[in-house]
């Protein structure tokens, strides 16, 4: 039975023989930050072997070309451990078990069928443990689901070899997301018990800091076996993240354990917003020590704080943000205030918050503070709500009482620096589709100079239904194309770069701003990226200026005239934006990756870009990446009245299709064809797990994809169909044929493609065949292995097969590509070389020669080193191969053992696989004649010489 608060209070006070009932704060509150720096001191030391152990462990999986191998670690099976349920420990285990269960969208190899149908985890250590894989394995942060109505065992103990062992989840790659359940909050009850730490924040030394991880609807509590972690949640380094919906209950402070909610230290940025914490007897509920946090819309009720640092505190320099909570009922055994910020701490705001029925320190002389006690001068700041505005799930608008603050000299900072801003939006009506999913729409209204403008219409993923006419005229259509107005952040303005998909002139920009007043703004602009100019005002052009009135948070700031001209931008083309105020009130919205396509349309396209300073960062850090919050207003430029040209008679085309196996899948494919004839591709069909509409876009480049796989600047939007009606699973999905121009493909040339759609829905094929390896072919076209990709441009997953149909007409008036110069034709010499000399030749040769009888003669007298790992055509090459009926590879011209043509090294020899599953027939009539395989004094003998598989 859990104790009352003030019989807590009375067994602690009877219990804490080392605490004085004395008065500390006669002259000031007495604040023993050593606490700080023990606890960062304490996981430092606990964290830096650890560290270093998955440093070696994502060192030792390295290749020299920077790709990974399969990760064998020396992990145990999760689950075999019948001491503890979430003991990782036993015999070692192979994650890469060929049963293709990582999908592409998870990566996440333990996952089981929670009870609602979906799969999640059910296990704590589980979880920590591919968390920690996917790390090691170099892939980027992801969103993990863990199973509701489940309790997570905290004590974890995962052995990293080398004597190291992890005892705690770790949070070490941005943008990794924990949810309770698919929805993310508190309701599915989802319980984290036991253990040291819940959540740990903190990157790799050497990496960048942590970014844009969360943590939605997670309860960190007790239960009737299990105590609370003994900290929930500790972020440090820099580490930037949100906790949402989240609850702290039942934590109970022992003689030798203190519990604290949240920890925040080394420059931490932490929001906590919608979040509880109730019936705690603790050492500190959130503690900011040289942090930054913001607190909102959360609950402190019934809770019992046994130090003096109170219910929140900032100490060694922290900051805090607090809006919209509520204190109630709580109680603070050596404290002085339900908040505390010391005397080298600074509160940042403190704005409809409401305390009642808290209390603290009984013995000392200063008056209890019901809200945040400035310890610098010893002022207490009254929380200035009237009720808590959480009790009601509708609360009437609360227009803040101003708030007189102390008089508090800070020192001149010598750069603005920007930070999560407390706001209270008012209702957002919007309607993009960002990353797959629809905010709630915008309403623009304000009153700008006394004047109403009309309302904003228009969505910019779906245009009005246009009424085709037999003539089109050059009247421009007006549209508009809104960001988002989530507004998480701000400083004094955004660069960003637009993509056009059409010809269309941007005529204005609406903003985003966290103030009524007036202020003043400009635009400046340049072709191509602002990446690289970001403080090189010389390299922009001015676009235009205006003087405006703040709409506030949450409200379109409507600028009618905010460009001197409107600024054209033909198809296909990428022009950088620079806009921003001259004061620190523009609002905008932490991003995933600079340079990632954020949202678009059938015009436009918006890729994330950067926060700033004024003007052009005023020499102060770039904050990337951020997304400009607002709405531009473009118009589509027409040609000159023309009739239309009559739509040209379907054509007959030839299909190459791949596969439609399906079996894996995430939002893309990026692979590589060849012609052997010249050809136009025209259409294509992809396999699609939607049952709904999708929107798909295309792009493509000359030569391979591979290397370029995040380089945008390199590839070509050739074009897209949105909300294009998917056909489901095993059923290909026509795109229509007005989707892209037809790409021509000379006969001899190379091209990549990447088709990609918005939302993880594309299904494709894993391959034990490596990227660039010949899958598919006819007479006229070559298909190869590709890959999977996160959209847009943003990871990938190597040896994957596209699963669709390319559809293609021959073009013989396309002259082929000049012959690339073989690699078989030796330099002119007196005496020109007419046999294969090297291993790598051979390679070459055979694969220049597929579906070609031939006859391949090896050089007498040579010795061929097998031990091969080359590029060529797109493929690394291993090994020889003979792919085609009537193929003979010989020493010499009589194919006889005495010419002495000597293999030695390497793993296969020469190989003849099996590509029947790809409709590659069967090798007949083929041979090997006159070779030796042994080994000299310098090279071992080759391990396998020949190996055959099928029907050959």
């Amino acid at each position: 039975m859990r104790l009352s608060l003030a019989a807590a209070a009375a067994a602690f006070l009877q219990s804490a023989t080392c605490q004085t009932a004395v008065d500390p704060k006669a002259s000031s509150v007495t604040i023993d930050e050593s606490l700080i720096e023990d606890i960062v001191s304490d996981h430092r030391e606990q964290s830096q072997g650890i560290k270093d152990q998955v440093q070696r462990l994502k060192q030792a999986y390295l290749k020299s070309d920077g790709t990974r191998k399969n990760l064998p670690l020396l992990f145990a099976d999760p689950r075999s451990n019948a001491d503890r349920t979430n003991g990782i420990r036993g015999s070692q285990r192979q994650r890469d078990d060929g049963n293709d269960e990582d999908r592409d969208r998870k990566l996440q190899s333990n996952v089981v069928t929670c009870s609602e149908g979906y799969s999640g985890y059910d296990n704590w250590g589980v979880l920590a443990l591919d968390i920690l894989v996917r790390y090691v394995d170099g892939l980027p942060g992801t969103t993990w689901t863990l199973c509701p109505n489940t309790v997570f065992d905290a004590d974890i103990s995962i052995d990293l070899g080398n004597g190291t062992v992890l005892t705690f989840l770790w949070i070490l790659q941005s943008n990794t997301v924990l949810r309770c359940g698919t929805s993310g909050t508190s309701e599915g009850n989802c319980i984290i018990a036991n253990g040291e730490r819940g959540v740990h924040i903190d990157a790799l030394e050497g990496n960048p800091p942590v970014s844009g991880a969360q943590l939605q609807g997670l309860t960190f509590g007790s239960t009737g076996t299990l105590g609370a972690p003994q900290n929930a949640v500790i972020a440090l380094e820099a580490s930037e993240a949100s906790i949402q919906d989240c609850v702290f209950e039942n934590a109970e402070s022992t003689s030798e354990v203190l519990y604290i909610g949240v920890f925040a230290s080394d420059g931490a940025v932490l929001s906590i917003e919608d979040c509880e914490f109730n019936s705690n007897f603790y050492g500190s509920g959130i503690l900011a020590g040289s942090s930054s946090v913001f607190v909102s819309n959360t609950r402190f009720d019934d809770n019992l704080n046994v130090y003096s640092n109170n219910m929140i505190s900032a100490l060694s320099g922290g900051t805090l943000t607090l809006s919209n909570s509520c204190f109630t009922d709580n109680l603070s055994i050596f404290a002085d205030g339900v908040v505390l910020i010391d005397s080298t701490s600074t509160l940042l705001s403190n704005v409809n918050n409401y305390g009642a029925g808290n209390s603290g320190d009984a013995t000392s002389t200063f008056p209890f503070c019901n809200g945040v006690l400035l310890n610098a001068t010893l002022t207490c700041l009254p929380f200035d709500a009237s009720v808590c505005a959480l009790d009601s799930s509708t609360p009437a608008p609360v227009t803040p009482a101003p708030v007189t603050l102390a008089p508090v000299t800070l020192a001149p900072t010598a750069s603005p620096s920007e930070g999560p801003i407390s706001i209270t939006p008012a209702p957002v009506t919007q309607a993009p589709v960002i990353n797959g999913t629809t905010p709630a729409p915008v309403t623009p209204a304000p009153v700008i100079n006394g004047t109403t403008p009309a309302p904003v219409t228009g969505s910019p993923i779906t245009p009005a239904p246009v009424t085709p006419a037999p003539v089109i005229t050059n009247a421009p259509i007006q549209k508009e194309f809104t960001t988002t107005f989530f507004g998480d952040n701000g400083l004094f303005g955004n660069m960003f770069d637009l993509v056009s998909l059409k010809p269309i002139e941007i005529t204005t920009f609406d903003l985003h701003c966290n103030t009524t007043n007036t202020v003043a703004g400009f635009v400046y602009t340049k072709e191509g990226s602002y990446g690289g100019f970001e403080t090189q005002q010389t390299a922009w052009s001015f676009g235009g200026s205006a003087t405006m009135v703040g709409a506030g948070a949450g409200i379109p700031t409507i600028v009618p005239n905010f460009l001197n001209a409107p600024i054209a931008m033909d198809a296909g083309a990428k022009q950088a934006f620079y806009v921003t105020l001259t004061t620190a009130d523009i609002l905008y919205t932490n991003g995933i990756q600079e340079g990632r396509l954020f949202i678009f349309n059938e015009e436009l396209q918006f890729f994330e870009g950067a926060g700033l300073a004024y003007p052009f960062g005023a020499g102060t850090p770039t904050y990337a990446p951020r997304n400009f919050n607002g709405v531009v207003h473009y118009s589509i430029v027409s040609d000159a009245s023309t009739t239309p040209a009559p739509t040209p008679a379907p054509v007959a085309t030839t299909q190459l299709p791949t596969t439609f196996a399906g079996g894996n899948g995430s939002y893309g494919n990026m692979f590589d064809v060849s012609a052997v004839q010249s050809l136009d591709l025209r259409e294509m069909s992809i396999h699609s797990a939607a049952n709904g509409t999708i929107n798909v876009l295309l792009y493509s480049k000359t030569g391979t994809y591979k290397n370029f796989e995040a380089q945008t600047e390199n590839w070509m939007y050739i074009g897209g169909a949105m909300d294009l009606q998917s056909r489901g699973v095993n059923n290909p999905t026509k795109l229509p044929s007005n989707t892209f121009s037809p790409v021509t493909i000379a006969a001899g040339g190379r091209r990549a493609f990447y088709v990609t759609l918005d939302t993880g829905e594309i299904l494709y094929s894993n391959t034990n065949q490596p990227e660039g390896q010949l899958y598919v072919f006819n007479n006229d076209l070559r298909f190869y292995v590709g890959a999977g990709v996160v959209y847009p441009f943003f990871g990938s997953f190597p040896s994957r097969i596209f699963n669709g149909q390319l559809r293609y007409i021959l073009n013989p008036s396309v002259a082929p590509l000049p012959p690339t110069p073989s690699p078989l034709t030796p330099a002119p010499t007196p005496a020109p070389l007419t046999c294969i000399d090297t291993w790598e030749k051979l390679v070459m040769a055979t694969f220049d020669n597929i579906n070609e009888p031939s006859t391949f003669v090896l050089c007498p007298e040579t010795t061929f080193n097998a031990d091969i790992n080359f590029e060529y055509g797109g493929v690394i090459w291993e090994e020889a191969y003979i792919f085609s009926s009537d193929t003979t590879i010989q020493c010499g011209d009589d194919g006889l053992s005495s010419n002495n043509c000597l293999i030695v090294g390497g793993y296969f020899g020469i190989a003849v696989p099996d590509f029947s599953e790809i409709n590659i027939p069967f090798v007949e009539n083929s041979g090997i004649r006159g070779l030796t395989f042994s080994m000299t004094e310098d090279e071992a003998s080759t391990e396998l010489p020949l190996y055959f598989e099928g029907g050959h």
